[in-house]
């Protein structure tokens, strides 16, 4: 039992160099995500209220893409084999995303609506059958308001539904209506539609 210690013992004091030196080189990398995290969060000020939410989800995801890069190149400096580890990461990645293939439509959906903004909160919309003032605008769900009920439109199907916006009408109105005016509606189709 005790040449099980020794043994132990000899290969620690022998490892522990490199352990440090990827604890030092995951540390680093930790600082500089969350400096980059910061970074673009302040980004934040510099752009409008419709892009605060795209800035907020890129500074999140900057801020772990650095962080996981560390950890990667601070297993490797360890002397950890991390080409098993990007491997069967990515193996998850795929299985995970088969899983969240919806949620992941939603949300990449989510991401052109935030980046092209083909609408904003308060604008009169129709989507599909549904028609009313948009409300919320997030990564998976445009909430819309109709006649004292939110409706929540996955991000998806607004790619797949033709969208009407309509500019400059009353906030009194609650739903869209045959008389609009031409010079008032915006037609946002799928292209093909």
């Amino acid at each position: 039992m005790t040449d099980f210690f020794e043994i132990l013992q000899l290969r620690l004091s022998a490892a522990f160099p490199q352990l440090v030196a990827g604890a030092v080189v995951a540390a680093a990398f930790w600082m500089l995500a969350r400096f980059v995290g910061g970074w673009v969060m302040r980004m934040q000020g510099r752009v409008d209220d419709d892009h605060k939410e795209l800035v907020g989800l890129l500074a999140d995801v900057a801020g772990w893409a650095v962080f996981i890069t560390g950890l990667v190149a601070g297993l490797g400096t360890a002397g950890f084999n991390v080409a098993a580890l990007v491997a069967g990461l990515g193996l998850v990645a795929v299985a995970l995303g088969l899983a969240m293939k919806d949620t992941l439509a939603n949300v990449v959906a989510g991401l052109t609506i935030l980046a092209y903004r083909p609408f904003a909160r308060g604008d009169k919309v129709q989507i599909g059958a549904h028609a009313g003032r948009v409300a919320k605008i997030d990564l998976r769900y445009v909430t819309i308001e109709a006649k004292g009920a939110n409706v929540l439109i996955p991000n998806a199907k607004i790619h797949t539904e033709t969208v009407i916006v309509m500019k400059d009408m009353p906030k009194s109105e609650d739903a869209p209506d045959a008389k609009a005016e031409p010079k008032h509606v915006q037609a946002v189709a799928k292209p093909g539609k």
